[in-house]
């Protein structure tokens, strides 16, 4: 296990991961957004006074680094659209800190395996940094939450993890389920042995499942 393969972990299929990590050990966050933000509408466009706010702001969030703890899980995920689906692909639930476990680095739309895969349990030491960047709104449904929420552009706030050191590693991969998982439903299990049973029961619940008539399943 190499620490390029768990950062990889962390970065998924982004394609500025690798130079946002540059711009926060440098310092030059605003830089990196401006090279990386929405186009700024051209003088008589609608907008573009929304757009520099949104820039401003976005730099105003950057803090840190701050030092982390990191755990990696592997886990088995099925995601299923119109008709049931028993196609599970290979992917990570991921923490930092103290933060909820999150699913991470899943390929494409959970059908096919993540970029780049772990067979077992991973944790370690980083540092990380909270951020801001600037997002077209109507990418966002409006029950998520923006730092700032514009008519064309806003400001989502977030975080870079940068992985330093790997402290442990443990476990061993395990089949995939046999389970069907029911249209319109994302199912998460865990991919390797030997997890306590609170791991299990967090990883699970990150499952997304639905009722005939498309309603939530607690």
């Amino acid at each position: 296990m190499t620490i390029a393969q768990v950062q990889a972990v962390f970065d998924g299929r982004s394609r500025h991961a690798a130079a946002a990590r540059a711009a926060c050990r440098a310092g030059t966050w605003p830089s990196f957004l401006a090279a990386t933000a929405p186009a700024r509408p051209g003088i008589f466009g609608p907008g573009r006074g929304e757009h520099a706010r949104c820039l401003k702001l976005a730099a105003e969030l950057f803090a840190g680094p701050q030092a982390a703890m990191f755990d990696v899980i592997p886990v088995w995920v099925c995601q299923a659209y119109e008709e049931p689906e028993d196609g599970w692909v290979r992917g990570h639930v991921a923490r930092v800190d103290d933060e909820p476990w999150s699913l991470t680095g899943v390929g494409g739309l959970y059908h096919k395996d993540a970029p780049a895969v772990l067979d077992a349990r991973t944790t370690g030491r980083g540092r990380s940094w909270n951020v801001g960047q600037v997002v077209e709104t109507r990418a966002y449904a409006p029950d998520i939450p923006l730092a700032l929420r514009g008519q064309r552009f806003g400001v989502i706030g977030g975080t870079i993890f940068e992985v330093e050191v790997i402290d442990a590693v443990r476990g061993v991969e395990v089949p995939a389920p046999t389970l069907e998982v029911p249209a319109y439903c994302t199912w998460v299990r865990a991919r390797i042995e030997g997890l306590e049973a609170v791991d299990l029961r967090a990883i699970e619940a990150l499952s997304i499942t639905v009722d005939d008539d498309g309603d939530l399943i607690d």
